[in-house]
């Protein structure tokens, strides 16, 4: 399984669309076009990963969560 596996920020920049989800090469450019200066563009892309994979953690628990009180109600755990 891919618990032992560490992702690093640099991963998730490589277009990998198994690990980042909707950040693609499209978001990148225009983040790109949009920051003045390199470390703007550092920061608004670290910023736009944290986002998503807050929002991927958010949506796996409240999937979680829903699936164990479903089943309860069900006597099925």
């Amino acid at each position: 399984m891919l618990r032992n596996m560490t992702i690093t920020l640099e991963d998730l920049r490589c277009d990998s669309p198994a690990l980042c989800g909707h950040f693609n090469k499209i978001i990148e450019d225009v983040i790109r076009a949009v920051g003045e200066t390199e470390n703007e563009v550092e920061k608004l892309l670290t910023q736009m990963i944290l986002m998503e994979l807050v929002q991927f953690h958010v949506k796996k628990r409240e999937s979680s969560s829903w699936r164990s009180s479903w089943k309860r109600r069900r006597g099925w755990s």
